[in-house]
């Protein structure tokens, strides 16, 4: 059984993005459904003693944490911690002495060095992370995509792709070096984003166009290989979703994305299903 911290939650639900990747991707990540989606605070965040060095630590945002999938423990607060989420299901499948995940949704890389690396220790032997989604300001290039047209949407795409270029990369390549010092004989899995979208067809759980769809999903191709080659930079092994969600997007007919919902937090967010058919696989693949 995964323990939960209550590390705190940052303000506003943001996934961003990042480096070459941003931009597109922005779109991807988001944590908002609509326009512009409410963001939970921390200010319902619990306080849970962590202790360090536990054998196998889950850091990261919005996805790690399990947001979209449900069954989320109390103990997480603003968190939003899910029970069904990848880490706590590769927790629980694994033969690992403890665990405990860290990760909290809206987490941007700078949250993550300040209020999960913690936890990690000179015992820790292997990591979860994703990061990255929320960086370069997903919600603002969701919310763009909802509300206007197509040549808005890119034009704010290809804006939060020139910020990825620039400074994404260079974040990450500082928290993973971070990661290694705290945790310097942990095995670490850096896990990447699904596209969100399937753009074979029209549905009513998006507002977003076939056009809207496509940029986003090329967004998240470019975002996983800015975090793949951080990752390779490293020395961690990076676990690629997309192949695994194929399929299975907002509009599909087995979705594992949440659409636009209510709460609008959980927009755009794998679901349980996603949690358990999308990423856990994978991890469980690249783990060996």
């Amino acid at each position: 059984m995964i323990r939960q911290s209550a590390h705190r939650a940052p303000a506003r639900w943001v996934l961003g993005t990042t480096s070459v990747v941003a931009a597109a991707t922005l779109a991807v990540l988001v944590q908002g459904a609509g326009p512009v989606a409410a963001q939970p605070t921390a200010s319902g965040a619990a306080t849970v003693a962590v202790d360090e060095g536990a054998a196998y630590v889950a850091l990261g945002d919005s996805y790690a944490a399990g947001v979209g999938a449900g069954s989320y423990d109390p103990a997480s607060g603003a968190c939003l911690r899910s029970t069904v989420a990848y880490p706590a299901l590769w927790a629980a499948a694994g033969d690992v002495t403890s665990a405990v995940s860290v990760a909290c949704g809206g987490a941007k890389i700078a949250d993550m060095l300040a209020d999960q690396l913690s936890a990690l220790g000179p015992d820790t032997e292997s990591v979860t992370v994703t990061v990255g989604g929320n960086d370069a300001g997903f919600s603002r290039v969701l919310g763009t995509c909802s509300v206007a047209d197509d040549a808005a949407c890119v034009a704010e795409v290809k804006d939060g792709m020139r910020f990825a270029v620039t400074e994404l990369s260079d974040r990450l390549g500082e928290a993973f070096t971070a990661i290694r010092r705290a945790a310097p004989r942990a095995r670490v899995y850096v896990l990447g984003y699904p596209r969100l979208f399937e753009t074979a067809r029209t549905c009513s759980t998006t507002p977003l166009t076939l056009t809207e769809r496509a940029v986003v999903n090329a967004g998240t191709d470019v975002l996983d290989g800015v975090i793949a080659y951080r990752a390779w930079r490293s020395g961690f092994r990076f676990v690629d979703v997309r192949w695994a969600f194929l399929g299975h997007g907002v509009c599909g007919r087995d979705p594992w994305i949440t659409g636009a919902v209510q709460p609008d937090y959980e927009s755009y967010h794998p679901n349980a299903l996603g949690q358990r058919l999308g990423y856990l696989p994978a991890l469980r693949r690249a783990a060996g």
